[in-house]
Parts: C-alpha cells; sequence; structure tokens
C-alpha cells in the first residue's frame, strides 16, 4: 500500500477574533457596529442555535453557528457567542438582547420553573459543556 500526501493551504477568515495566548484560544470581539446590530455584518445560521418563545411578540436566540472554524484544530476553534437576540415580531426587527455566561450550540431551551434554562451544549465546535445556564424572563428584554 502507498500513502499519497496532498499539500493542502487554507485561507480562514479570522475577522472578529484574536488570539488569547494565556487561554490558549481565539476568542471573539465584538465590534461596535455589531453590538448595535448583530445581523448587519453577517447572517447567523439559526439551526444549531437554542432558542424559546418569551411571550407574543418575541423570540430569544441564543448563540449561533456560522461554521466558519471548523476547518480549525478543535483546541484552536473559538468558543461560539454568548450573547443571545431578540426577535420582536410586530416590528420584524432583530436587536442584541444581553450575553449569556457562555454561548452554546447543538441543545435546546426550555421553561422551568419560572426561569428560561439551557441545558449542556457545545461551546465551540465539537467541545460539549455540563453547564446548565439560565436567564429570568422578566431580565430578558431590558
Amino acid at each position: 500500500a502507498s500513502l499519497l500526501r496532498l499539500n493542502e493551504s487554507r485561507t480562514i477568515d479570522t475577522t472578529g477574533y484574536e488570539w488569547d495566548a494565556g487561554a490558549n484560544r481565539w476568542r471573539r470581539v465584538a465590534s461596535p457596529v455589531e453590538q448595535r446590530s448583530p445581523f448587519s455584518l453577517a447572517a447567523r445560521p439559526l439551526a444549531a442555535a437554542p432558542a424559546i418563545r418569551l411571550d407574543d411578540a418575541h423570540l430569544l436566540l441564543f448563540s449561533g453557528a456560522t461554521g466558519r472554524y471548523v476547518t480549525l484544530d478543535v483546541q484552536d476553534r473559538p468558543n461560539f457567542p454568548n450573547d443571545y437576540l431578540i426577535y420582536d415580531a410586530r416590528s420584524d426587527v432583530w436587536q442584541l438582547g444581553g450575553l449569556m455566561p457562555a454561548g452554546v450550540v447543538t441543545t435546546t431551551a426550555v421553561e422551568w420553573q419560572g426561569r428560561i434554562v439551557i441545558p449542556s451544549g457545545e461551546i465551540r465546535p465539537g467541545v460539549r459543556t455540563p453547564r446548565v445556564q439560565s436567564l429570568d424572563p422578566a431580565n430578558a428584554l431590558q
């Protein structure tokens, strides 16, 4: 048997991320434009992001993944965004809602004992966390 070795080069866009040498990982850096309007720079896929209906007019979308860094080694992949977005169905507008302790995908958001709870999830591509997070719905729109 013989092996065929191919030289491969890839260009990976690291815009919006900086290398944190102390933590040995990529860290997301939101620009002022992104903080005001998360969808103005690039669309965020909704498929992997946990979401929950807050009331008759609002949907909360937590984190989200673009797949942009999936080709990096697992240890080099940046964490998913820890922000959550609010969709107002009446005005058809998305806005930045706030921050969670960690951004997670491939999980769900549920209502439990009067709180929005997000159990576990991936904190970056291929890396899961056992952490459970919660948010008081009364504070979500503030």
